[in-house]
């Protein structure tokens, strides 16, 4: 029965693996912590506050190190604009970690994710050096979420693992790829219309700003187009009274 059939290979979807495993360097007598992570996604999904999210549960015991068994798969996008998109944000933007539990407020770290993407050359001369599964793995330091905090413990590491269950970039791919990040911190002589008055609400501002430029390609001129974009105007100084001296401008 069903002989002369062939079987229809299943695909395997790629993706993401996040692992919380675990705390140390707490204060003695801590409470159990929680950390939680957050991986925006609008730019590729197209969707308001649209991202990756997971929670540890807090750890069975507290103490200076602690255990924390957290693991969560994400798949990651096919079509491949939206791929592409991804590639980038595992480029530029780091994963954000959020640490709960703690006595001293809450914690906060990142964890960058461009090493899933560049991976390390093998030696093809080197029978052993086999290709390896893209990871980032590690302890990663914790800060105050508060930056104006005075006694947030700085001893306090978690530890991460990151991992794609396939390659998503190949070798020769890769030599291939360029990324190349601008940006722009600052613009001068702007038409007087485009500043704020002193008092005024930026985010009533009447205008919205987008920036375009270009950069040389192998065969033609590429343009580029930041958007969504906006410029904060500073707000221009009050006019001098009469016979005063003028303001300076920050």
């Amino acid at each position: 029965e069903g002989e002369g059939l062939e079987e229809m290979p299943v695909e395997v979807p790629t993706v993401m693996c996040v692992k919380i495993l675990g705390a140390r360097g707490l204060p003695e007598e801590s409470d159990p912590v929680t950390a939680s992570y957050r991986y925006d996604l609008a730019k590729w999904r197209g969707e308001e506050d649209n991202a990756w999210e997971g929670e540890s549960e807090p750890a069975a015991e507290g103490g200076v190190d602690q255990v924390l068994a957290f693991s969560q798969e994400h798949e990651v996008p096919k079509e491949a604009s939206q791929l592409a998109e991804f590639l980038l944000d595992l480029v530029r933007q780091p994963l954000a970690f959020k640490v709960g539990g703690l006595a001293a407020g809450g914690g906060v770290f990142e964890v960058p994710l461009i090493d899933l993407v560049w991976l390390p050359p093998r030696n093809p001369d080197d029978d052993e050096d086999l290709p390896q599964l893209p990871v980032v793995s590690g302890w990663f330091k914790v800060r105050s979420e508060d930056p104006e905090a005075a006694e947030f413990p700085d001893t306090v590491e978690i530890h991460v693992a990151v991992e794609l269950n396939r390659v998503i970039l190949e070798e020769h791919e890769i030599k291939d790829a360029n990324v190349i990040d601008l940006t722009v911190k600052s613009l001068h002589q702007l038409p007087a219309a485009w500043m704020l008055q002193e008092g005024d609400d930026p985010d009533e501002h009447k205008y919205a700003y987008t920036l375009r430029y270009t950069l040389p390609g192998v065969e033609k001129m590429n343009e580029i187009e930041v958007q969504p974009g906006k410029v904060v105007p500073k707000v221009l100084p009050p006019e001098p009274e009469e016979g005063g001296e003028p303001l300076p401008v920050h």
